[in-house]
């Protein structure tokens, strides 16, 4: 999967080749996939630019292979409609099995084992590409050859996933020039570089000074920027129209019970905060993780937010940050208000059903073994294809990431193998190519006797772990408030 950037260059390539292929670029996010399918959206698109287009004539062009179709952005699909909308891809393909088609999105588990896709993910920068990106970067000498230092010798293995990122690469190199380090927790590094945009940046030498339009107290301005962050994120809007970014301003600022001038406010975003883009007439996040840690710290500073309401609903997409930097930023909260009632709930659901398979349905619909292409060596990969059991999965896998040491890696293991064992029996020559498992398509005794009893039985153990965990904290905590 690509991202925008790469599909507006492959769009744009092909426009000026002028090649009997002819490329659409359709944004998802702008798309009712409950009304329409991709050839009623793809004609839209061109009828207004072209009388040769019929429906007739686009589909036959479209069967023999000479319509391009580049939809960007599956991602910022409205939860509600993402299973809809990949349900009318697949079906675009099987109506048209000769139409090229390229869809982009950040990494998401919808896509775990979907048959007819090749997945190609964009590489991050390796070491010399980030230490180039230093060397171009128009800062003074001494900065920059303090921070190229770090680099090599200490940030290549802290800091490695925002340094292989060009755009947080160059947040690390703004916010060490004020503070001289980079903090190894997420949220303070956010927190930092919100800090740098906000008050710094008008004295680094290739940045301009600007007023803050809206004249609005720094408190006032911060707490205006996380709500709307939080309500933008809440309807999965990533990018804005004028009138949209309007609305949200005056949204937030109605949450807050304050007057502002959403005019200003807007330019404020674009032109001194530098945090939202202006791209023609369409406005983005400079990195949507700015946006996460926005909405984050909104639900772990505002009073009278439902927590466990809003950080359930926000774990629709298993490779978000809102769930982790809320943790970061308040664990006792997070912990108290969301994972400990998460937890109690899903473990009475577990322990409520005797069938090992449905158990781990709850969780999974299907599992694959693929081969991993940098190394050779076989992964294993879940499928969630039912909303209702979304929120358990990925409610599982955030538990998994930031309690690792209480999850027993000994099941997967077991079960890697017996999926290659399972592989080998369909055929000999399938030992290099991808498996699935169907929950559904496994009997009860047969999945008795998996690993699928181990796995069931280490989530059981994990949950029951981090559980008490939890309680032991919360007893001391009051224990020494009552000291």
């Amino acid at each position: 999967m690509a991202n925008q950037c790469s599909l507006e260059i492959c769009f744009a390539t092909f426009v000026d080749l002028t090649l009997t292929l002819f490329p659409l670029l359709i944004e998802l996010r702008d798309v009712d996939f409950d009304r329409s399918s991709i050839i009623d959206v793809a004609l839209d698109e061109v009828s207004p630019q072209s009388f040769l287009f019929s429906k007739a004539t686009f589909e036959k062009l479209t069967r023999s292979g000479k319509i391009l179709f580049l939809l960007d952005g599956f991602d910022e699909i409205k939860t509600s409609q993402r299973t809809s909308a990949l349900r009318k891809i697949d079906q675009l393909t099987r109506d048209f099995p000769a139409a090229n088609i390229v869809v982009t999105s950040r990494p998401t588990d919808i896509f775990n084992g979907w048959g007819p896709a090749t997945i190609v993910k964009i590489r991050d920068y390796d070491l010399p590409q980030i230490l180039d990106l230093v060397d171009r970067s128009p800062i003074e000498g001494d900065v920059k050859d303090a921070f190229r230092g770090k680099v090599e010798y200490s940030y290549i293995k802290s800091h490695k996933k925002f340094l292989s990122n060009p755009l947080l690469c160059n947040m690390m190199i703004l916010t060490f020039m004020r503070g001289g380090d980079i903090p190894k927790q997420k949220h303070i590094f956010y927190k930092k570089a919100f800090e740098t945009l906000y008050r710094h940046h008008d004295d680094m030498k290739f940045l301009y000074k600007r007023d803050y339009h809206s004249e609005l107290p720094e408190d006032v301005f911060t707490r205006l920027w996380r709500t709307f962050c939080y309500f933008s994120y809440s309807e999965r809007k990533f990018g804005f129209d004028a009138d949209q970014l309007k609305a949200f301003i005056d949204k937030s600022a109605n949450y807050l019970s304050v007057e502002v001038d959403a005019k200003a406010v807007a330019s404020d975003f674009v032109e001194s905060l530098c945090i939202i883009v202006k791209d023609g007439e369409q406005y983005s996040f400079l990195h949507r993780s700015f946006q996460e840690y926005g909405a984050a710290l909104f639900i772990c500073s505002e009073r009278g937010v439902n927590v466990f309401l809003s950080l359930d609903r926000f774990n629709d997409n298993v490779n978000d940050d809102v769930l982790e930097l809320a943790l970061m930023t308040n664990r006792e909260l997070v912990e108290q208000d969301y994972i400990l009632p998460k937890l109690e709930s899903v473990i009475k659901q577990m322990k409520r059903l005797r069938s090992i398979r449905k158990k781990m349905k709850l969780f999974y619909s299907g599992i694959s073994l693929d081969k991993n292409e940098a190394d050779g060596d076989f992964e294993l990969y879940f499928t969630i294809p039912s909303r209702n059991s979304q929120s358990i999965s990925h409610f599982a896998m955030f538990l998994r990431r930031n309690y690792r040491p209480m999850f027993d890696q000994g099941p997967y293991q077991k079960l890697r193998s017996w999926l290659r064992r399972l592989s080998r029996e369909k055929g000999p020559n399938r030992k290099d190519i991808g498996f699935r498992v169907d929950l559904d398509d496994i009997d009860e005794s047969s999945a008795a006797e998996s690993p699928i009893v181990d796995l069931v039985k280490s989530y059981l153990d994990a949950f029951a772990a981090i559980r008490g965990e939890i309680l032991e904290r919360k007893k001391h905590q009051d224990q020494m408030l009552k000291v």
